[in-house]
This record gives structure tokens, sequence and C-alpha cells, in this order.
């Protein structure tokens, strides 16, 4: 049961840590005005890709999460009923809505940071959430959380399928905010001055 508190306590002062990102981000002031079409400095700003980006994390990415985790706990329910009553089942739920929640606030903190924000901390604060919410979360609740309740991970083909396919995504938006010209221009004043 100590183990259960303090994984507990952990995801706690996640979401909480999450939430404080979440709250920083929009209150940061908004970005200066956009260069005029035609100029030199047109390919910048939050359009194309990066706006689809943004889209994802702050609408597309908590929501599918949220149903993918809702749907699975229901059908697990509905096909075995005697988890509702299983004290164990009923932890793990708990520990995995912490992630998602977390990875969520991280989302939707990556979104509104890339939209308010123009720095490079902030392109790389959410390199690092693509691969916090892709690969480390899909990890920590099928594997770690089990383990660390159950003595045991649940990975199976649909697990693996899952990380691969996270891990491709997150590759491919980590290639796209470290080697696009609309992220560099708009994040990256000085690298874009040099290049010009």
């Amino acid at each position: 049961m100590a183990v259960f508190s303090l994984l507990h306590g952990a995801l706690a002062l996640a979401v909480i840590a999450a939430c404080g990102l979440l709250y920083r981000e929009i209150r940061r002031p908004a970005p200066p005005a956009l260069p005029a079409p035609g100029t030199a400095d047109a390919l910048r700003g939050v359009h194309g890709w990066l706006a689809f980006l943004i889209g994802i994390f702050v609408l597309i990415a908590p929501g599918v999460t949220i149903a993918r985790y809702a749907m699975a706990f229901d059908l697990a329910e509905a096909q075995e009923p005697a988890l509702l009553a299983a004290a164990g089942w009923l932890a793990y739920k708990y520990a995995v809505w912490m992630v998602v929640a977390t990875t969520a606030l991280l989302s939707v903190a990556a979104g509104v940071g890339l939209a308010r924000q123009r720095n490079p901390g902030v392109v790389r604060r959410a390199q690092v959430i693509l691969w916090i919410n892709g690969p480390v979360a899909g990890v920590f609740a099928t594997v770690t959380i089990p383990l660390l309740l159950y003595g045991h991970g649940s990975a199976d083909a649909l697990f693996y399928a899952q990380l691969v396919t996270s891990m491709l995504g997150a590759t491919i938006w980590t290639a796209y905010l470290s080697l696009s010209r609309r992220v560099r221009n708009t994040y990256f004043p000085a690298a874009a001055a040099r290049a010009a």
C-alpha cells in the first residue's frame, strides 16, 4: 500500500506542476504583430503546419487520449463487471487518470506556449512534451503503473503498435520543429537573421 500512496502522491504533484505551467503560459502577453505579406520574413507566425500542431496540442491530443482511456475502461468493466469492486482496479484507474490529466495539461500548455510566445525555449519545451505525452506516458500507464501496483506490466501487441506509432509521431513533429523555416523565423529570430 505504501507504493500506492507514493505513486499517487507523485502523480498528484505532476498534475499540479502541469497546472502551474499551463497557468504561466496563459498569463504571458500576446506576441508582436506579423510582418507584411511579401516581405522577406513573410514565412513566420502561427500558420500552416505550425497552427495544425498547436491544434493537436490544444484540442486533438487531450480529447483523443481522454476518449481512448474512457472507452477502454468502459469496455473492460462491461466485459468483466467484477472489476468494479476490485480495489486494485480502482487504484489502477486513478493512477492512469492522473497520467492522462497530466499529459492533457502539458499538451495544452505546449500549444498555448507555441501560440503566445516567441522564443526558442517554447519550441524545446514542446519537443520534450511530444516525447513525454507519447511514448513515455504510454509506457508509464501500461507498464510502470501495473508493475508498481501488481508486480507485472501489461504490454501486449497493441501496446507495442501504439508505442511505435507514438514514437513515429513524436519523431516527425520534433523534426518539423527543428527544421521548419517558419518555426525558425517565428521562434529563433537571431538564427533567422543570420540565415537571411
